[in-house]
Protein backbone atom coordinates (compact mmCIF):
# COMPACT_ATOMS: atom_id res chain seq x y z
CA UNK A 1 0.00 0.00 0.00
CA UNK A 2 1.08 3.21 -1.18
CA UNK A 3 1.14 6.57 1.78
CA UNK A 4 -0.43 9.40 0.55
CA UNK A 5 -0.28 12.92 1.42
CA UNK A 6 -2.65 13.89 3.73
CA UNK A 7 -5.20 16.59 1.93
CA UNK A 8 -6.09 19.86 3.15
CA UNK A 9 -9.57 20.39 3.25
CA UNK A 10 -11.42 23.53 1.95
CA UNK A 11 -15.04 24.27 3.17
CA UNK A 12 -16.99 26.81 0.98
CA UNK A 13 -16.91 28.96 4.48
CA UNK A 14 -12.70 28.91 4.20
CA UNK A 15 -12.44 29.81 0.50
CA UNK A 16 -12.51 34.08 1.20
CA UNK A 17 -9.99 33.47 3.64
CA UNK A 18 -7.91 31.20 0.75
CA UNK A 19 -8.35 33.79 -1.75
CA UNK A 20 -7.90 36.59 0.38
CA UNK A 21 -4.44 35.70 1.63
CA UNK A 22 -3.21 34.58 -2.02
CA UNK A 23 -4.64 37.63 -3.40
CA UNK A 24 -2.98 39.85 -0.65
CA UNK A 25 0.33 38.13 -1.47
CA UNK A 26 -0.37 38.38 -4.38
CA UNK A 27 -0.88 41.70 -4.52
CA UNK A 28 2.66 42.55 -2.68
CA UNK A 29 4.23 40.65 -4.90
CA UNK A 30 2.38 42.92 -8.46
CA UNK A 31 3.22 45.90 -6.46
CA UNK A 32 6.67 44.89 -5.89
CA UNK A 33 7.16 44.06 -9.02
CA UNK A 34 5.38 47.10 -10.70
CA UNK A 35 7.34 49.40 -8.68
CA UNK A 36 10.90 47.59 -9.23
CA UNK A 37 10.32 47.20 -13.11
CA UNK A 38 11.78 43.62 -12.12
CA UNK A 39 10.57 40.17 -10.59
CA UNK A 40 9.39 39.97 -7.28
CA UNK A 41 10.06 36.52 -5.55
CA UNK A 42 6.90 35.69 -2.82
CA UNK A 43 6.53 31.99 -1.56
CA UNK A 44 9.10 30.59 -4.09
CA UNK A 45 6.80 32.03 -7.12
CA UNK A 46 8.39 34.96 -9.41
CA UNK A 47 6.23 37.39 -10.79
CA UNK A 48 7.86 39.28 -13.77
CA UNK A 49 6.81 42.97 -13.83
CA UNK A 50 3.82 44.19 -12.84
CA UNK A 51 2.12 40.86 -13.46
CA UNK A 52 -1.38 40.03 -11.29
CA UNK A 53 -1.81 36.54 -10.16
CA UNK A 54 -5.25 35.07 -10.40
CA UNK A 55 -5.82 35.20 -6.57
CA UNK A 56 -5.94 39.08 -6.90
CA UNK A 57 -8.26 38.85 -10.13
CA UNK A 58 -10.38 36.61 -7.73
CA UNK A 59 -9.96 39.20 -4.68
CA UNK A 60 -10.86 42.54 -6.99
CA UNK A 61 -14.58 40.90 -7.61
CA UNK A 62 -14.73 41.45 -3.17
CA UNK A 63 -13.05 44.52 -3.31
CA UNK A 64 -15.46 47.18 -0.69
CA UNK A 65 -17.96 49.10 -1.56
CA UNK A 66 -16.52 52.73 -0.70
CA UNK A 67 -17.91 56.24 -1.06
CA UNK A 68 -15.99 58.08 -3.39
CA UNK A 69 -17.68 61.73 -2.05
CA UNK A 70 -16.59 60.69 1.00
CA UNK A 71 -12.67 59.22 0.07
CA UNK A 72 -12.35 62.77 -1.94
CA UNK A 73 -12.68 64.54 1.40
CA UNK A 74 -10.56 61.96 2.99
CA UNK A 75 -7.89 62.58 0.29
CA UNK A 76 -8.08 66.16 0.97
CA UNK A 77 -8.19 66.32 4.91
CA UNK A 78 -5.46 63.38 5.19
CA UNK A 79 -3.48 64.84 3.40
CA UNK A 80 -2.50 62.43 0.43
CA UNK A 81 -2.57 65.50 -2.13
CA UNK A 82 0.15 66.87 -0.74
CA UNK A 83 2.32 63.73 -2.75
CA UNK A 84 0.13 62.04 -5.15
CA UNK A 85 -1.53 65.49 -6.01
CA UNK A 86 -5.56 66.79 -6.28
CA UNK A 87 -6.32 63.80 -8.77
CA UNK A 88 -3.98 61.05 -7.79
CA UNK A 89 -1.95 61.43 -10.94
CA UNK A 90 1.40 61.94 -9.12
CA UNK A 91 3.93 64.68 -8.42
CA UNK A 92 7.66 64.66 -7.98
CA UNK A 93 7.08 63.75 -4.52
CA UNK A 94 4.51 60.89 -5.34
CA UNK A 95 3.72 58.39 -7.64
CA UNK A 96 0.58 58.09 -9.66
CA UNK A 97 -2.55 56.43 -7.95
CA UNK A 98 -5.15 57.46 -10.25
CA UNK A 99 -7.06 56.64 -12.68
CA UNK A 100 -7.27 52.92 -12.73
CA UNK A 101 -5.33 52.63 -8.72
CA UNK A 102 -3.84 49.26 -8.42
CA UNK A 103 -5.79 46.18 -6.55
CA UNK A 104 -7.58 46.94 -3.72
CA UNK A 105 -5.38 44.11 -1.55
CA UNK A 106 -2.48 45.99 -3.05
CA UNK A 107 -3.79 49.39 -2.25
CA UNK A 108 -4.55 48.77 1.37
CA UNK A 109 -0.99 46.47 1.71
CA UNK A 110 0.91 49.10 0.31
CA UNK A 111 -1.09 51.98 2.43
CA UNK A 112 -0.77 50.23 5.70
CA UNK A 113 2.86 48.87 5.09
CA UNK A 114 4.50 50.82 2.91
CA UNK A 115 6.64 48.85 0.90
CA UNK A 116 9.35 49.64 -2.63
CA UNK A 117 8.75 53.86 -1.77
CA UNK A 118 11.04 55.57 -3.39
CA UNK A 119 12.53 58.29 -1.22
CA UNK A 120 11.92 61.93 -2.42
CA UNK A 121 15.23 63.76 -0.37
CA UNK A 122 13.42 62.91 3.53
CA UNK A 123 9.95 62.51 1.35
CA UNK A 124 8.80 58.71 2.27
CA UNK A 125 5.52 57.18 2.31
CA UNK A 126 4.00 56.91 5.80
CA UNK A 127 1.90 54.29 7.13
CA UNK A 128 -1.33 54.60 7.67
CA UNK A 129 -2.48 51.80 10.08
CA UNK A 130 -5.88 51.12 11.45
CA UNK A 131 -6.02 53.87 14.30
CA UNK A 132 -5.77 56.46 11.48
CA UNK A 133 -7.67 55.16 8.86
CA UNK A 134 -10.03 52.15 9.23
CA UNK A 135 -10.96 49.18 6.39
CA UNK A 136 -13.85 51.28 5.46
CA UNK A 137 -12.36 54.69 5.17
CA UNK A 138 -9.88 53.02 3.00
CA UNK A 139 -12.14 52.01 0.67
CA UNK A 140 -13.53 54.86 0.48
CA UNK A 141 -10.54 56.13 -0.35
CA UNK A 142 -10.27 53.45 -3.25
CA UNK A 143 -13.43 54.01 -4.48
CA UNK A 144 -12.36 57.73 -4.91
CA UNK A 145 -9.59 56.96 -6.78
CA UNK A 146 -11.55 54.23 -9.27
CA UNK A 147 -14.03 57.23 -10.02
CA UNK A 148 -11.28 59.51 -11.82
CA UNK A 149 -11.57 59.67 -14.97
CA UNK A 150 -8.20 59.61 -17.23
CA UNK A 151 -7.58 63.09 -18.29
CA UNK A 152 -8.47 64.41 -21.80
CA UNK A 153 -5.79 64.24 -24.57
CA UNK A 154 -4.11 66.82 -25.38
CA UNK A 155 -5.82 67.64 -28.58
CA UNK A 156 -9.03 68.50 -26.80
CA UNK A 157 -7.26 71.07 -24.27
CA UNK A 158 -8.07 74.60 -26.31
CA UNK A 159 -5.08 76.35 -24.90
CA UNK A 160 -2.63 73.39 -26.19
CA UNK A 161 -3.81 73.86 -30.15
CA UNK A 162 -3.15 77.54 -30.30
Amino acid sequence: MTPTAPRLKLSLASLPLVTGAAALIGGAAALIGALTGGAALIGGAALIGSAVPTGVAIAQAATPAGNAQRGQHLYLAVGCYECHGTTGTGAITGPKIAPNPIPFPAFIYQLRHPLGAPSYGNIKMPAYGEAVLSDAQVADLYAYLASIGPSPPASKIPLLNR
